[in-house]
């Protein structure tokens, strides 16, 4: 059996969310082109990108997406139906009772940033950053070592992999009880889905300990709340109550402000472009962005 080679860096269980009658729309940001899409086969996606080298040498092209699939996306509908649902029971800002279906679609967000190409490649650069600091003074046989590595891993895009379900896992525990809010875009106004699937606000979540009577903060910070669109009309937005006082889960009606708000936010965090389900809509948020923005070039 052949295995798939085209890797999506935004799961297509989302993606496909954002189609209406066949159709979505493509904004590449580098062009400023809008490009109509009647699949999300290769929309945010490149061949070979999750591929890894194994310590013989040997590629393997399937591993990381298998366990894509069966952590992150295999029953992504199924929780996806049970909040969609809810919403046609329960009444704007009613408390809501669906933890468990938003953790799992919260887990597709919080790796949406680490999972593009971009950020792959930063994140190798830095590791290999730090790795050359240390072994200036090392050994030549650990500084051949090195080389060899490098050497290996340049013939794939994934050079330094991340296990993304032990790295959401961790993310997870650390950001503690979780609340969150389902925000309704109004008739009219759509959400844009970015390349990067999601946004996100980092705070310190660490507790400060005490050593020799001495209160000693800890240092950096993790990710604290994110937010991110499931179709064109509906968002989640998650906080760990470690930063925010506890509030009610609800359902919030948007107002069109609001939902411009937030796609400027999706738009700047995105890398290469955003899509969205009406063409219409999203010429008219790139007119009033570049009329808004002193330098359109993010």
């Amino acid at each position: 059996m052949s295995i798939p080679r085209n890797h999506h860096y935004v799961s297509q269980v989302l993606s496909r969310n954002f189609m209406r009658n066949g159709s979505m729309f493509l904004y590449h940001k580098s062009s400023g082109r809008i490009q109509e899409k009647s699949t999300t086969k290769s929309l945010f996606s490149e061949k070979d990108l999750n591929s890894i080298v194994l310590e013989d040498g040997t590629i393997d092209h399937g591993t990381v997406e298998i366990n894509l699939n069966q952590n992150f996306e295999t029953d992504f509908k199924e929780h996806y139906d049970i909040i969609m649902d809810t919403l046609n029971t329960v009444q704007t800002k009613q408390p809501l009772n669906i933890l468990n279906s938003v953790k799992y679609l919260m887990r597709i967000g919080l790796i949406g940033e680490m999972r593009t190409p971009k950020d792959q490649k930063e994140r190798h650069e830095y590791i290999m950053g730090a790795f050359k600091q240390v072994t200036d003074g090392a050994s030549e046989e650990i500084k051949k070592s090195l080389e060899v590595h490098e050497q290996m891993v340049s013939v794939v895009k994934s050079k330094s992999p991340v296990d993304f379900d032990k790295v959401v896992d961790g993310v997870i525990e650390l950001m503690g009880d979780i609340m969150y809010a389902i925000l309704l875009a109004p008739k009219g106004e759509y959400f844009l889905l970015p390349d990067c699937t999601s946004i996100s606000l980092r705070e310190n979540l660490l507790k400060d300990i005490v050593i020799n009577g001495e209160i000693c903060t800890s240092g950096g910070s993790s990710i604290a709340s994110i937010t991110f669109p499931i179709n064109s009309k509906v968002a989640l937005f998650c906080m760990s109550t470690k930063v925010r006082e506890k509030k009610p889960n609800v359902v919030i009606q948007l107002t069109e402000d609001n939902v411009q708000e937030y796609n400027v936010a999706f738009f700047k965090a995105s890398d290469k472009g955003v899509v969205c389900e009406s063409k219409e809509f999203l010429e008219k948020f790139v007119a009033n962005y570049k009329l808004s923005s002193n330098n359109f070039s993010s």
